[in-house]
């Protein structure tokens, strides 16, 4: 109630990326407003029929709205949608070189040792990584960032202290993306990159800018940022990851920005 309504460029941007034809699409979480509502899903299901009817494979992690509304009936309305064999709630799959973790972060919704079981999981897996010879590099996909320019919702302190310092110290690691802010952002840390890709088609967030920033952000662009995708393209040397949308009024998307990360 009381905020921007972007219906139309939601679809678009759905459309948009369903055109694509990638190896796979990934959703970051914050699929419906509400996770228990069957209407909602039924919302979700048309608005992304290109992509899911596609024919390509589909991943999903978990948004903190995603589990609104109880906790048995969000899991059941997003996984039955998103239950591929081996998938549960973190996970990793490799495409080309590339190793992608996907996490949870919804650290209010899993209980302790559910929390301390993906910890433990994540550090063991940035590890096998690093000594696996067919692995290049590792992007890791969860839905709260650990830094953002918006104070309403910002970064995510148990992300910045659980799972940004192993991801850090792992020697193959390229960027970690995340959604939540519905804005796009990019930082550095150490060499690695740190996307908030929250362009899908929900109120638009203003972010801090000048002196008032918490953290330099490496795209220059005005805030509200526009309405995008990320597309994640394979080189010999490493990934670049583009940026692809529009603003609004506007719907006729472009790449907007682009970042080349090179294996270590």
């Amino acid at each position: 109630m009381g905020r921007e309504q972007n219906d139309a460029e939601r679809a678009q941007i759905l459309a948009v990326a369903a055109n694509e034809r990638p190896g796979a699409f990934i959703f970051l979480g914050d699929l419906v407003g509400w996770g228990a509502s069957e209407a909602q899903w039924a919302v979700f299901d048309d608005f992304a029929k290109g992509i899911v009817r596609s024919g390509t494979a589909v991943r999903a992690i978990f948004g903190n709205h995603d589990y609104l509304g109880g906790r048995r009936a969000s899991e059941r309305n997003l996984l039955r949608r998103f239950s591929d064999p081996g998938i549960s709630k973190w996970w990793s799959e490799d495409a080309n070189g590339l190793r992608v973790l996907f996490l949870d972060s919804n650290r209010h919704v899993l209980s302790g040792p559910e929390w301390t079981k993906q910890s433990t999981w994540f550090r063991a897996e940035l590890a096998r990584a690093d000594e696996d010879l067919s692995v290049k590099g590792v992007m890791v996909v969860l839905h709260h960032p650990p830094y953002s320019n918006s104070r309403i919702p910002g970064g995510a302190r148990w992300v910045e202290s659980d799972f940004v310092p192993p991801f850090l110290a792992s020697g193959k690691t390229l960027a970690m993306v995340s959604g939540h802010v519905h804005a796009y952002e990019k930082f550095a840390v150490d060499g690695r990159y740190f996307f908030v890709a929250g362009g899908g088609g929900g109120p638009r967030v203003r972010l801090l800018e000048g002196d008032r920033r918490l953290h330099v952000d490496l795209y220059s662009g005005p805030s509200p940022r526009p309405f995008h995708y990320l597309r994640v393209e394979a080189r010999p040397d490493g990934i670049d990851l583009v940026a692809i949308g529009f603003a609004k009024g506007d719907r006729s998307p472009k790449e907007f920005d682009r970042t080349t990360l090179k294996y270590r």
